[in-house]
């Protein structure tokens, strides 16, 4: 039982990784860091999804969705939070994914807020 837990997060990238880059990966949408475009900032199961605009954001994640449920995930929607980050006070976001996300002015990634 000890070794499966030790190489159990290694069998997971196995079987994500795929998914997520069949996901994400042509998509010309996220933001700019240097040179290039990331959509995705994941480590495990923790992902975050990121996008310069809604529209990007939401391309981003029906393409997610789709993907996933080919790989027989479903995204749990009571989980997924979206946030804006910008100059401009009060933007609100309309994201879906089987229902409306909800906004949050916060959230944790990797047990960070």
């Amino acid at each position: 039982m000890l070794v499966f837990q030790q190489i159990s997060p290694l069998l997971y990238s196995f079987y994500d990784e795929p998914m997520i880059r069949e996901a994400t990966d042509n998509l010309e949408t996220g933001i700019l860091v240097g040179l290039r475009i990331i959509n995705t900032v994941r480590y495990a199961d923790d992902k975050a999804v990121v996008a310069n605009s809604q529209k990007g954001l939401q391309q981003l994640m029906d393409n997610l969705n789709k993907v996933t449920r080919e790989f027989g995930i479903k995204i749990n929607v009571k989980k997924t939070k979206v946030m804006c980050i910008s100059r401009k006070r009060n933007n609100k976001l309309k994201i879906y994914v089987d229902g409306q996300v909800e906004q949050v002015n916060q959230f944790r990634y990797l047990g960070i807020a």
